[in-house]
């Protein structure tokens, strides 16, 4: 099939990729800018620790829609393409969420984006991931490290499914991808520095124990 033919796949999935979920969630929530808060992320975690729990859910949730409406869409309105076409898509949106037209190029880690996308594909692998990630968070309390456990057991979970050598070579990169975005959250782990579940409420609780203390000595 001539390369034309997948143009409109990429454009379509890259722009719904694109949407900044993560900063209009903050803004109606919070009234902040998601990128001047937390981590700078503007991805589901760091709404979830900034905001809160259900901001924070419900951008996971818009995040990993857009990765399952861009393959489901590329099945539906391009089925002559086949499965490289949804694979095409599946690139171009967690491309769009990572580096997103209308957030100048500043998006998020894509792991959310990724989850709905294989859902589309090999749901069975979300499950396992999700799996996975309850698993090392739970035991770790890094939200982080449960992230980059799952993104580097993707092409063994394809691979354990019994899925082709193209999808897992194709969940690999991916997984790399991710893990490569994760890198300022590997060098903290690695330093001890990362924040783990929990901290920032606790942070919260010490700084209102300091400000009722000064309040005192102001009056």
């Amino acid at each position: 099939m001539n390369a034309a033919a997948y143009t409109p796949i990429v454009v379509m999935a890259y722009l719904i990729g694109s949407v900044p979920t993560a900063f209009i969630i903050a803004r109606l929530a919070g009234g902040i800018d998601i990128r001047k808060h937390g981590s700078g992320n503007a991805g589901a975690t760091n709404v979830f620790r900034t905001v809160g729990k259900a901001a924070g859910t419900a951008c996971f949730l818009c995040d990993a829609g857009k990765g399952l409406a861009a393959v489901i869409l590329a099945g539906a309105l391009f089925p002559a393409t086949g499965l490289p076409g949804e694979l095409l898509a599946f690139a171009a949106v967690v491309a769009g969420h990572n580096w997103p037209v209308f957030l100048g190029f500043r998006g998020g880690k894509g792991m959310a984006t990724m989850i709905g996308g294989f859902l589309g594909i090999a749901p069975w692998v979300v499950l396992s991931c999700i799996l996975l990630w309850l698993l090392v968070v739970t035991l770790s309390r890094y939200v982080s490290l449960g992230s980059i456990a799952a993104a580097a057991a993707i092409p063994l979970f394809l691979w354990l499914y019994g899925h082709g050598a193209v999808l897992i070579v194709f969940g690999a990169l991916l997984g790399i991808l991710a893990v490569i975005r994760h890198r300022s959250n590997i060098k903290r782990l690695l330093s001890g520095t990362e924040n783990k579940i929990g901290q920032k409420i606790i942070a919260k609780k010490q700084d209102t124990r300091n400000n009722n203390q000064t309040i005192p000595n102001d009056q």
